[in-house]
């Protein structure tokens, strides 16, 4: 989360090229991945889902593997940095674009790799597919 803000601090007030990389700010009002909707009803889902990790997290975390509690911390500290945009700003702060059509921020990275690391774990495949 720390270091989300702090580069959304930093480089939202420039525009440049960092390799293949543009760097400029893109105020996201809607959902991730380009999905649109009115700010408060991004919010509101964005807030819903979270309380729906947060729960089945607590439910679980004391037979959650290191990597699901690793890719659990890693959803939080990404969906917590862009609810935190979404209070301050009203939109969340995007940066990167590497011209796959949408622009994205280290929160986005964080919460990707989050849901990559828990939806991989085998024991939890298997624990879904057996329901």
């Amino acid at each position: 989360m720390v270091v989300d803000q702090i580069t959304k601090a930093i480089l939202s007030t420039r525009d440049f090229f960092c390799g293949l990389i543009a760097i400029s700010l893109v105020k996201n009002f809607g959902l991730p991945f380009g999905i649109q909707s009115r700010s408060w009803v991004s919010f509101i889902i964005a807030a819903l889902v979270l309380a729906i990790l947060i729960k089945y997290y607590y439910s679980n975390h004391g037979s959650l593997s290191r990597t699901e509690n690793f890719g659990f911390i890693l959803i939080f500290a990404g969906a917590a940095s862009n609810i935190l945009d979404r209070i301050i700003y009203g939109y969340v702060r995007d940066l990167f674009d590497i011209g796959w059509g949408f622009v994205f921020n280290f929160a986005d990275v964080y919460i990707v790799l989050g849901i990559l690391l828990v939806s991989l774990n085998p024991r939890l495949k298997s624990s879904l597919s057996n329901k």
